[in-house]
């Protein structure tokens, strides 16, 4: 879906961000970008939206040079939509409901479809359409300020949806919808590549973790393959999810816990399945 070859990239005064990536998105792939501060992961994903031109390289979209944007009419291309991390950023019409509205609109959508759409993305966020599409935007919290630059793209239906630290600025109850409602998007088919300084977030649904370490793509492979050399993960400034730890604490004690198992659920049905087969361990300090 995305391609990225011998891609770099260097900002004015000399500043290196990435040096030679090479990548593959497939379709519908739910991926975790993640790194060190400075490590490149907004240069990369910027680039991946068709926001950035990099320095050196290429980068192809379904095939084609450049992506079709997130209110390309539908069968012109890849839509890609980019949430930026400081979302007041792209909010920029008088009111909630006109600001969600400007996608589905340059898409030439009949009244009543952009309508509903607006009503549609705006619940999906877990925004009120009746009792805030009518504020102004700048009006919002932050976080409600990012879940309404969420539904704005939302909106337009995109087949990638690249998120900057989308839970920045959440409380915990508004962070854990938001990664409900990112895992229900990839379900349903959407690309998905979200930077986070937290696998935690991710751990449950993200399939491929990439992780850069000073501009180069140093960790490429399915995330539950990743996880089980937490070692490597804390080498490249990665702390494994809460699961993996206590798996690793549990096997230490002698209970052969699976250690890829992200999924607390998974992970409390695996240590039952051995506790009833008469396996126990030393319980865990």
């Amino acid at each position: 879906m995305i391609e990225a070859r011998g891609i770099s990239h260097t900002f004015p005064g000399g500043v290196v961000a990435l040096r030679g990536v090479d990548l593959t998105l497939r379709p519908g792939e739910a991926v975790a970008l993640m790194g060190e501060t400075g490590a490149g992961k907004s240069t990369l994903a910027q680039i991946l939206a068709g926001l950035l031109r990099p320095s050196v390289g290429q980068v192809r979209w379904a095939g084609r040079p450049g992506p079709a944007g997130p209110w390309a009419p539908a069968g012109e291309g890849l839509r890609v939509a980019y949430l930026f991390q400081e979302a007041e950023h792209q909010l920029c019409e008088p009111t909630v409901w006109e600001d969600v509205a400007f996608g589905p609109r340059q898409l030439g959508l009949p009244g009543e479809v952009v309508q509903a759409r607006v009503e549609e993305a705006l619940a999906l966020v877990g925004l009120d359409p009746e009792a805030i599409g009518g504020r102004s935007p700048f009006t919002l919290s932050g976080g409600e300020q990012r879940r309404a630059a969420l539904a704005g793209l939302l909106a337009t239906d995109p087949h990638v949806l690249i998120l900057d630290e989308p839970t920045t600025g959440l409380d915990p109850a508004g962070a854990e919808g938001l990664i409900r409602l990112l895992h229900r998007l990839h379900r349903e088919g959407m690309g998905l590549v979200v930077i986070t300084h937290s696998l935690e977030e991710v751990a449950g649904w993200a399939e491929r973790l990439l992780i850069l370490h000073q501009g180069r793509l140093v960790v490429d492979e399915p995330l539950a393959q990743a996880v089980q050399r937490p070692e490597e993960l804390a080498r490249w400034g990665v702390e494994p999810p809460a699961t993996l730890r206590l798996a690793s604490r549990l096997r230490a004690r002698g209970l052969p816990v699976p250690l890829g198992v992200t999924d607390p659920d998974a992970l409390a049905r695996a240590i039952a399945h051995l506790l009833d087969r008469g396996q126990a361990a030393p319980p865990v300090e």
